[in-house]
């Protein structure tokens, strides 16, 4: 698995193969305080939306769905469930300043 170039803090995380699916995935990070701020947005979760659609949509990049899970306090993309809102940061601002 090729690691993302554009952050080098994401070379200090593990990667981890799924015992069932095989397929390898980044560790979420941890201990990373993405600020509140007035640029946030909030989404409601409707039927079938997943994080790596929703970073899809708003940040051009769909393996940036655990920005979403740190921003919300999420241990993983599973904890998603419909009617839950979830702060959306806005990414450049927010997140990378944090990392």
């Amino acid at each position: 698995m090729r690691r993302p170039a554009y952050n080098s803090r994401l070379k200090k995380l593990k990667i981890i193969v799924d015992p069932l699916t095989k397929k390898k995935r980044f560790e979420t990070p941890k201990n990373i305080d993405i600020p509140v701020r007035d640029s946030d947005l909030y989404v409601e979760i409707k039927k079938d939306m997943k994080l790596y659609k929703i970073a899809n949509e708003l940040y051009g990049d769909p393996t940036l769905w655990w920005v979403i899970c740190l921003a919300n306090s999420m241990k993983h993309s599973f904890d998603i469930e419909k009617g839950v809102v979830l702060r959306i940061p806005k990414f450049k601002e927010n997140v990378i300043g944090s990392l």
